[in-house]
């Protein structure tokens, strides 16, 4: 996923990390939440806001008895993105939630 975003090339990155999701099993809370980080992440990165909120949505939600701060970071710059993609207030209201939530790590 890294590799293809870092390459300019989104939509392997997008399918990279949809794959990653659905390989990891949802029982392992700190995983499955990484996972849907980076997911959310890279689809906000390729302007697919709609879905880059339910993603990074559920990843907010998996965070629930999870201390990482890798994954807050992750969920922290895919709403840094959003925030700074879309100014409507779908978005808006996603991102005040988002940076609302306990443990959600993203930044003002």
């Amino acid at each position: 996923m890294k590799a293809a975003e870092i390459l300019g090339d989104l939509d392997a990155a997008i399918q990279a990390a949809r794959e990653a999701v659905a390989a990891v099993n949802p029982r392992f809370a700190r995983n499955h939440a990484a996972y849907l980080a980076g997911h959310g992440r890279v689809l906000a990165v390729a302007g697919h806001l709609d879905e880059a909120m339910e993603i990074t949505g559920q990843a907010i939600l998996r965070t629930a008895g999870v201390d990482s701060a890798r994954i807050r970071s992750e969920i922290g710059r895919a709403v840094d993105i959003l925030a700074k993609r879309d100014a409507g207030p779908t978005v808006r209201g996603f991102v005040e939630w988002a940076r609302a939530y306990p443990l959600a790590g993203a930044t003002a």
